[in-house]
């Protein structure tokens, strides 16, 4: 597997990644923080989709880091984040929003 790496931003904060395992029979991807944008480290992401029937799914995304900000602020970025991640999951590939 080709070294796959991003860069995203939000919030403010620019979060580099690395796709560190793909597996396509499992539905996995495993994920690893290379720069945490001040905001976290040591970040390691599993996400693996199940169907659920009636052309749909669920995605189960696993995420254990080491928070560098208190838990105040960190708890609604890390929910905005994963929010707008499946936001885009579903726009780029023609899911019904929930």
């Amino acid at each position: 597997m080709d070294q796959f790496e991003r860069s995203l931003r939000f919030g403010g904060v620019t979060v580099r990644q690395r796709l560190e395992s793909r597996d396509d029979e499992a539905r996995e991807l495993c994920i690893h923080t290379i720069d945490g944008g001040g905001v976290v480290r040591h970040l390691e992401s599993r996400l693996t989709v199940t169907e659920s029937g009636s052309g749909a799914c669920i995605i189960t995304w696993e995420a254990v880091f080491e928070p560098i900000i208190d838990d105040a602020q960190m708890k609604p970025m890390i929910r905005d984040f994963y929010l707008t991640a499946i936001a885009r999951f579903r726009r780029h590939l023609g899911g019904r929003p929930e």
